[in-house]
């Protein structure tokens, strides 16, 4: 229960929307995939995956990682930088090897240079830079070792507060306000102006996923909504439209909006998703253009369905502690490979000796050093 209660810290239920649906079989080009929820397996990391390889984050004073922020644990910057975000608001840069090269500490507090509370973090691949979103509406702009560089006040009209955003271009940003679902919003920071408002359809509740809602692979940018929905979209940036592109069905064992109808208020609904549903319903995926992977929740139990999109083969896993390997939460995807990070004491718990590329790397952790990312080859 305890492990349980941990993962659910980080999705977090706010209220149920009642936005416009798309009808499964309607005038949309999305792919319809079936995902089996019918049967649930132990993970067996040989038929999963191909190999393993472990990557330690330096330790040292200046490195020292605390517990994870509670909605974004880490981001992978292809060939570049694993970035994690501690539960301080403090983030830390470690280069491909593990080596670190800076952290946040230096720019947290109350000046016109700093920020004193972290609301989303995304690394700007046009800037360079790491551009830091406020819970009021500031956006900071940091390099790589932290010089700063710009704070702009988003002047774009909220209903709430933006929870999250995405780096388009120089000076562009995706953001999603807190309180306005199923919609979000283009808005150029140089010319403090809104460009769009774009909306999606197929929501079924809202959630704070852990994973960005987008994946930039291959020039095309994969767009998974951060709510409960069993769309994923491709958006086109020139055109600054989104493109349904699958739908994922689990037949009678996934939830839907009609599940909820008996309800009268936005706490019974979210507590009947969070405890007592009996169907899946889905809380956070990764997408790429190999795999979906796919986190449900059902119960108070999580499981995890991984999709291969070229032979249509899925498999859904529980997610259980008691099971040796079990299957970390992962925090990214690129190619046929996914990302976790993992404490040290729980690595055990996480791996197939058999898989590990640079098994000598094992005896040199430390159970008090800094968490380890860990490299997962898909092969189902």
């Amino acid at each position: 229960m305890i492990y349980i209660k941990a993962i659910l810290s980080s999705v977090l239920f706010l209220l149920i929307c009642s936005c416009n649906d798309i009808a499964k079989n309607g005038d949309t080009n999305e792919r319809l995939i079936s995902v089996n929820l019918e049967k649930i397996s132990n993970p067996d990391f040989k038929e999963i995956f191909s190999s393993i390889e472990i990557c330690p984050l330096e330790t040292n004073s200046s490195s020292l990682i605390g517990n994870f922020f509670n909605t974004k644990k880490a981001l992978y910057i292809p060939n570049k930088y694993y970035v994690v975000i501690d539960g301080n608001y403090v983030i830390h840069i470690f280069n491909m090897k593990g080596e670190f090269i800076s952290n946040s500490s230096k720019c947290i507090g109350q000046g016109p240079q700093e920020y004193s509370i972290l609301q989303d973090v995304v690394y700007n691949y046009h800037n360079n830079t790491l551009d830091i979103l406020d819970p009021f509406g500031n956006i900071s702009i940091y390099d790589i070792n932290f010089n700063f560089i710009s704070k702009d006040k988003i002047k774009a009209q909220t209903k709430d507060r933006f929870r999250k955003l995405f780096a388009l271009n120089k000076s562009q940003y995706i953001l999603f306000d807190n309180a306005e679902k199923g919609v979000f919003t283009i808005y150029d920071l140089n010319n403090n102006k809104t460009i769009k408002k774009i909306s999606y359809a197929g929501l079924i509740a809202e959630s704070t996923a852990i994973t960005s809602p987008f994946n930039f692979s291959k020039d095309i940018s994969y767009f998974t909504p951060p709510e409960v929905s069993n769309y994923l979209f491709i958006y086109k940036e020139k055109e600054m439209e989104l493109i349904p592109s699958y739908y994922i069905e689990g037949g009678n064992k996934s939830i839907d909006k009609i599940d909820l109808n008996t309800f009268n208020s936005v706490e019974e609904k979210s507590e009947f998703i969070l405890r007592d549903s009996p169907k899946y319903s889905p809380i956070d995926r990764l997408y790429n253009e190999k795999y979906i992977i796919s986190t449900y929740i059902k119960q108070q139990e999580l499981f995890i369905n991984i999709y291969n999109l070229e032979t249509n083969n899925n498999k859904t896993f529980k997610k259980d502690k008691n099971v040796s390997p079990n299957l970390p939460s992962f925090f990214s995807i690129e190619g046929k490979t996914v990302y976790a990070i993992i404490y040290p004491t729980d690595i055990g718990q996480f791996i197939d000796n058999d898989l590990i590329t640079n098994k000598n790397i094992l005896q040199t952790i430390k159970e008090d050093d800094n968490p380890c990312i860990i490299k997962y080859k898909l092969k189902l």
